[in-house]
């Protein structure tokens, strides 16, 4: 009889391909696109009570970042799902704006700068939310994280541009850091442009002249996002 009960309990439990289908159906019904699985992890294989699925547009290009979405059993059996896409729309918004800061004091330099986690949001904030409204939920909830390379030409003139550009980040971004590093313009032409992400920050402190690491701000885990009218 146990056995017969454990076979009828098994008979009512999804497939892996069809909680794979499920999550990839609920992403498209949501936000009426495709999109493609990178990998999952399933409940109960180190994901306790939720699937966990990375995901990325199926049409995206040149791009290969990647978002969470979570499949979560609730107490009382019903399904529950949060997604980290509002982000992977905005961020590239987030890091222009922060670049064109860098950018401003250092012109020639080399920017790695993205949402340091992987974040879900509140049902509330839609892609069609703006960026504006966004910005109030990630000046709260989302860590940005940065390496620079610099060439400079005079090291006290550049530790004075860094400072300053280190106001303008900190007015922009209420939670984030930076990672500095300045190289003679010999070394920075010759060593650090044209160099792939992983090589420069495994070699980043082998020819660098300054270093400079800062980072500010607290998340608020106890923020709740609420919606403005009319957004």
């Amino acid at each position: 009889g146990c056995t017969m009960r454990k076979e009828e309990e098994n008979k009512e439990l999804p497939t892996m391909e069809e909680v794979r289908e499920e999550m990839l159906d609920y992403l498209e019904d949501k936000y009426g696109e495709e999109f493609e699985m990178y990998n999952i992890e399933y409940a109960g294989w180190g994901s306790g009570e939720r699937e966990h699925m990375l995901v990325y547009p199926k049409d995206r290009e040149d791009d290969e970042r990647v978002f969470s979405l979570y499949r979560i059993y609730e107490d009382d059996g019903s399904i529950r799902y949060e997604d980290g896409y509002v982000g992977y729309v905005m961020e590239p918004i987030a890091i222009e704006k922060y670049e064109e800061i860098v950018k401003k004091y250092f012109p020639n330099s080399i920017i790695f700068a993205g949402f340091a986690g992987s974040y879900t949001y509140p049902e509330e904030l839609t892609i069609d939310s703006g960026y504006d409204e966004f910005k109030k939920y990630m000046d709260q909830k989302v860590f940005i994280g940065s390496h620079i390379f610099a060439g400079i030409e005079n090291e006290e003139e550049a530790e004075e541009l860094v400072k300053k550009m280190e106001e303008d980040l900190k007015d922009e971004f209420k939670v984030a850091n930076y990672s500095f590093y300045g190289y003679t313009m010999k070394d920075y032409e010759k060593e650090i442009l044209g160099k792939d992400e992983d090589y420069l920050i495994a070699k980043r402190k082998e020819f660098s002249i300054i270093e400079e690491d800062y980072k500010w701000g607290n998340l608020n885990h106890d923020y709740i996002y609420e919606k403005e009218k009319g957004k």
